[in-house]
């Protein structure tokens, strides 16, 4: 086995094992919703994936979860995405808006899948 083989088989090893970024215990209860509308903002967010997931869907998932750790980081429970997309070797973005809202009983709530363009 090559030095450049062994390298590039550990390093998929390790990405096979924690590439993807975890959901954190504040962002459990994070919704993806269509609106803020009668919560209070918390702010912007940006959430990526690590550049070199092994799928495709494992960036979209690390980049949604990042945006919902940093959501609840925030104390907030709902976000609003503005935009999601991959970029070529450079991983998943979401750029979206932290919300606190005290009820989702009139909110359509979104499937992180439903978000991405």
């Amino acid at each position: 086995m090559t030095k450049t083989t062994l390298v590039m088989t550990l390093g998929l090893l390790v990405c096979a094992g924690g590439c993807a970024n975890t959901v954190s215990d504040e962002a459990l209860y994070v919704k993806i919703v269509e609106s803020g509308d009668g919560c209070t903002s918390l702010g912007m967010i940006t959430g990526r994936s690590p550049a070199f997931a092994l799928t495709p869907s494992d960036e979209q998932v690390g980049a949604m979860n990042s945006a919902r750790n940093k959501v609840g980081g925030k104390g907030g429970n709902a976000l609003v995405v503005l935009n999601a997309q991959q970029t070529a070797f450079g991983g998943g973005v979401v750029q979206g808006e932290a919300f606190d809202c005290e009820s989702f009983e009139s909110r359509k709530i979104l499937r992180p899948k439903d978000v991405w363009q």
